[in-house]
């Protein structure tokens, strides 16, 4: 899959590993985001959403300070992630409920590591295909993708 360019977003790493996160920042600029922030613990996450607003999130789910399924709660209840945004969540050996949970709350999409970002980056495309700039996909209404390496 060659990957295309992405839609003008504006893109919030919550991921506290810089070998995850800059790797990430780079495919985000290099692929056509508008504005990419990496966040790397609760406080930081506090900060980014008081300064912009975002319309996609990937969520590390140990980040330092909150789970990522308890920030995503969160930014879902404070309208910080609203149907229009696309969600997703790394999780590490999720369990059936976690997953379930975060089906509930609308990610777009799990990831499972180990993962590369290539792989990762076809996931994004995919989340982004057969949308027009001006529409982004709807989390609930998608079905949760997950993707594992072996």
């Amino acid at each position: 899959m060659s990957i295309q360019k992405l839609p003008p977003i504006n893109v919030l790493l919550c991921i506290h590993s810089a070998q995850i996160s800059g790797p990430l920042y780079q495919y985000f600029t290099k692929f056509g985001a508008a504005s990419v922030t990496i966040a790397d613990s609760r406080v930081q996450v506090n900060s980014a959403i008081r300064k912009q607003n975002y319309d996609f999130f990937m969520i590390d789910q140990n980040l330092p300070g909150v789970s990522g399924i308890n920030l995503l709660e969160y930014l879902k209840i404070s309208d910080v992630i609203d149907d229009d945004s696309t969600t997703v969540l790394c999780m590490n050996m999720p369990k059936k409920q976690e997953i379930l949970r975060a089906k509930s709350l609308g990610v777009s999409s799990i990831i499972i590591p180990p993962f590369s970002i290539q792989k990762i980056g076809e996931r994004i495309q995919k989340l982004y295909e057969d949308t027009t700039p001006l529409h982004f996909p709807s989390a609930p209404n998608r079905p949760v993708q997950m993707l594992q390496q072996a």
